[in-house]
């Protein structure tokens, strides 16, 4: 499946992304821990999962990745950190959560139609 062309790879990704932000997100409306950790741990699993089989196919090219990928994380967690520290609002922080969060949930049913190959699909439909 990590072979069937870009755009499948581009929707799994972005099926993973959305999936993992979305999960992470959420639990912020829950009252109860049991409905905030479970979430979060199925995000965390399903990162790790994804990481271990990229791993097994692509070898350190993942590891290259995955190394950047935490690096502009760290990035833009100092820079957030600059406006909370000169009290910068905790409603506009939750408010831009939820538009993250909000993207997310509408951009995953597209990501997961390019992650199942929909567009050689509806060729093979057209086609014959």
């Amino acid at each position: 499946t990590w072979r069937s062309g870009i755009l499948t790879l581009c929707g799994m990704l972005g099926l993973l992304t959305t999936l993992v932000v979305a999960l992470l997100l959420q639990p912020r409306h829950s009252t109860t821990p049991m409905l905030r950790w479970v979430p979060r741990a199925a995000a965390i699993a399903a990162a790790l999962e994804t990481t271990s089989a990229a791993t097994e196919a692509f070898g350190g090219l993942v590891l290259i990745a995955i190394a950047t990928g935490l690096l502009v994380v760290g990035v833009v967690a100092a820079a957030v950190l600059v406006p909370i520290g000169r009290g910068a609002s905790s409603l506009v922080w939750s408010r831009l959560a939820d538009l993250v969060e909000w993207t997310a949930i509408a951009l995953s049913l597209p990501a997961a139609l390019l992650a199942v190959d929909i567009l050689d699909l509806m060729r093979g439909m057209m086609a014959g």
